[in-house]
Parts: structure tokens; sequence; C-alpha cells
């Protein structure tokens, strides 16, 4: 069972906080960190708002990233990062 989940794509959408991930650099490095590539695993979507326009752009990271579900908990607490949703 858990090789058929593995197997499905998975695709994260990571809303940040531009303001507060550069304020505290070790909020970023920790996100780098917890970002470990991978042959099989997730994508990964960084949602940035664009200040004084009211809208957010969408950056699509390449290539694949290995995710454990613990780790989508550590990537939410970290500061400058406001959610994260399995899309």
């Amino acid at each position: 069972l858990d090789k058929a989940a593995a197997a499905v794509p998975r695709k994260y959408r990571v809303s940040l906080d531009e303001t507060a991930l550069v304020a505290k650099k070790a909020g970023l490095a920790e996100l780098v960190r917890l970002l470990r590539p991978a042959q099989r695993g997730a994508e990964i979507i960084f949602d940035l708002p664009v200040y004084g326009l009211g809208v957010s752009g969408m950056i699509e990271l390449p290539g694949k990233f290995d995710i454990a579900p613990d780790a989508v908990g550590r990537i939410v607490a970290l500061p400058g990062v406001t959610g994260v949703v399995e899309l």
C-alpha cells in the first residue's frame, strides 16, 4: 500500500510571506534543507504575493522533492510560510 501511495503524483502549493521569510534567514535555510531533491516525489509551487498589486505570483520549482508528511508540518511552522496545501 505504501508503494502504491508513493507512486501517486503529489503537488504542494507553499504560500509565502516574502518579508517574514527574508527577515528570518534561518527560516529560509530550513525551507531549503527540507526540500530534498528526489527522482520520485512531490512537485512544489511557491505562491508569493506581489506587493502593491493585490495579486500573487506562482513559481513552480523544477524537479521533484522528497517531502515526508512530517516535513509538511515543519514547513508550515517556518517563519514566512503562511500555508501548505496539497493540490
